[in-house]
């Protein structure tokens, strides 16, 4: 069970040794009176602000596990203390990538568009719906999707804790995937849905298109450059070089290992996203031909390899190279590669070559870190320490009504009256966010027509939002 609240949050309101005295060991109780509190918050809060988003915040924050898969950029608990995953970590997941999640289109429901199609797929309210059938008309007086054209898909947020089997569909991060391989806890195959911001272009060389229409794009492979098709010829077309830290808008094509992307949404915007193309796989599986000595190399690629007595060499400059003059012996134009077993207990960076059940495999170049990670302390450099996203307001509010609950579940007829005190002010709190009349510090929900739900303010009878 995936909580909000950690055991070191009840602290501040209780010493460590009467909490541990009051639950006697028992974590249920814990895990049923907090959800108690959150119905309970949410009941309150959800007409008005994005309080499941604000609880979500702290559900994907999470207990960090040797077990379980953890993307760049993903805050884990070590210690008590979060730390930002700095590379991708998972012991599990070997070479030979396949498909767990497949991402779903999607787009904020608009009743006003008359352009969606049967199986178009749209979020309203962290829920997904899908158009199932045709005739459907949009109406100036629909507001959400649920007439008899569209059907409710899913309500479900993916977790870690959670098993999934083909057909689940869940959302994670901002956006809905759909299950394609089993995965899950029970199994000991947790497996992330990955969103991928790059869209390859799949760009053909610009001599192959037959008949090109204005528009078009394609390759110049002589040296692998962007050129469109305007006003009846082929034009060089401005593309950027992707780079680790570098800024680009979804209008900028960007070209990385000799293809073109498009972005769907701003890549590191602020020097902190580094999202790469080409990650819908974590390994490629890579062929290495054996060193043939009559074959003439000047005309192949850099960056070839080729096995040779037992060992692999990669071509790295063509300069004099001569037929025939063994990989070995040219240290001008071949140098030595090391493919290695895959071990589960190494860290792979990237670029790395592993031979894994009878396959070579390579690490995608420029890409985030392969950890397989032993234990925290040995791969400290993985790990940034970073502060607490989680609402301060919530944890506040969560705790107390927790704690009163506790109570309740273990002597209901003998709850402290300081217990009842913070309860029936929380309460009073709770009134207050939900009659804007105290600020919780949660975005508010907007109605169809892009505006806060509600405009309007009950006088203040009370102190401000609380300083946690």
């Amino acid at each position: 069970m995936v909580r909000f609240l950690r055991n070191s949050d009840y602290y501040r309101f209780i010493q460590q040794k009467h909490f541990d005295q009051l639950i006697a060991g028992n974590n249920q109780i814990i895990i049923d009176s907090e959800e108690d509190a959150k119905e309970e918050i949410i009941s309150y809060l959800t007409n008005e602000y994005e309080v499941e988003a604000a609880f979500q915040i702290g559900l994907d924050t999470r207990d960090f596990s040797v077990q379980k898969e953890t993307l760049k950029g993903d805050n884990v608990w070590v210690n008590d203390k979060l730390y930002q995953v700095q590379g991708y970590l998972n012991p599990a997941r070997k070479p030979g990538y396949e498909t767990y999640w497949n991402e779903l289109a999607d787009e904020v429901f608009d009743p006003l568009k008359t352009s969606y199609s049967v199986g178009d797929y749209v979020e309203y309210d962290n829920a997904l719906y899908q158009l199932r059938y045709e005739g459907y008309v949009a109406s100036s007086g629909q507001s959400v999707p649920n007439d008899m054209f569209w059907i409710l898909v899913s309500t479900k947020v993916y977790s870690q804790d959670g098993n999934y089997e083909p057909t689940d569909i869940v959302k994670y991060k901002g956006g809905w995937y759909e299950c394609a391989k089993e995965n899950g806890d029970l199994i000991n195959e947790v497996v992330q849905p990955f969103f991928n911001p790059w869209i390859n272009q799949n760009l053909v060389d610009f001599t192959t298109i037959v008949a090109p229409v204005s528009g078009d794009l394609g390759v110049d492979t002589n040296d692998f450059t962007l050129v469109e098709y305007v006003s009846g010829a082929w034009q060089p077309k401005q593309f950027f070089e992707f780079a680790v830290g570098a800024f680009f808008k979804p209008t900028d094509y960007v070209r990385f290992n000799n293809e073109f992307y498009l972005s769907k949404m701003e890549i590191n915007p602020k020097g902190r996203l580094h999202f790469f193309p080409g990650l819908t796989q974590f390994w490629n599986q890579v062929a290495f031909n054996t060193f043939d000595p009559g074959f003439d190399y000047s005309a192949s690629n850099v960056g070839l390899i080729v096995s040779y007595n037992d060992a692999f060499y990669e071509l790295f400059g063509l300069l004099n190279i001569q037929a025939g003059i063994a990989p070995d012996e040219a240290s001008a134009n071949w140098k030595a590669v090391t493919v290695e077993a895959y071990d589960e207990t190494v860290s792979y960076a990237a670029g790395a070559y592993v031979a894994y059940e009878g396959v070579n495999y390579q690490l995608p170049g420029e890409t985030v870190m392969y950890v397989n990670a032993a234990t925290f302390e040995n791969n400290k450099i993985e790990f940034k320490e970073t502060t607490d996203p989680r609402n301060k307001n919530l944890i506040r509010c969560m705790v107390h009504i927790a704690l009163y609950c506790i109570h309740q579940r273990i002597a209901p007829d003998h709850v402290p009256a300081f217990r009842i005190k913070n309860y029936d002010d929380t309460m009073h709190t709770l009134k207050c966010y939900s009659k804007l009349t105290k600020d919780p510090s949660i975005s508010r929900k907007l109605a169809s027509n892009g505006k806060l739900r509600s405009d309007w303010v009950v006088a203040d009878t009370g102190a401000g939002a609380w300083d946690y």
